[in-house]
């Protein structure tokens, strides 16, 4: 079977076309992988077929970037979403900041 049929296969294959383990959905609704490997093996079968897309001049609707654990399920999933650049809050723009005394981290 050439690569072209293989991704015009349905479900989420790798670039091999084997079909990538999920098990079922999480209460949230979402697709559930049993484990990071699994999860992390959709995303690449995701950049495959975004790479085969473009070499194609065709469209693709796999954007899945990284994967995250799940408290609900126990299990794994994938976004699209980026990891968020945390930072820290100006001060005084806390909830409670008022409520707090200001302390030196120095040993005096």
């Amino acid at each position: 079977m050439s690569r072209r049929n293989r991704r015009n296969q349905p479900g989420l294959r790798c670039s091999r076309g084997h079909r990538t383990p999920h098990l079922g959905t999480c209460p949230t609704g979402k697709i559930r992988f049993p484990d990071h490997t699994a999860a992390v093996h959709a995303l690449h079968s995701a950049a495959t077929q975004r790479n085969f897309a473009e070499q194609d001049g065709t469209v693709t609707n796999r954007r899945e970037v990284r994967s995250y654990s799940c408290k609900e399920c126990k299990g794994w999933h994938v976004t699209s979403k980026p990891m968020r650049q945390t930072r820290p809050a100006p001060p005084g723009q806390c909830k409670g900041d008022a409520e707090l005394p200001l302390r030196s981290h120095r040993n005096e």
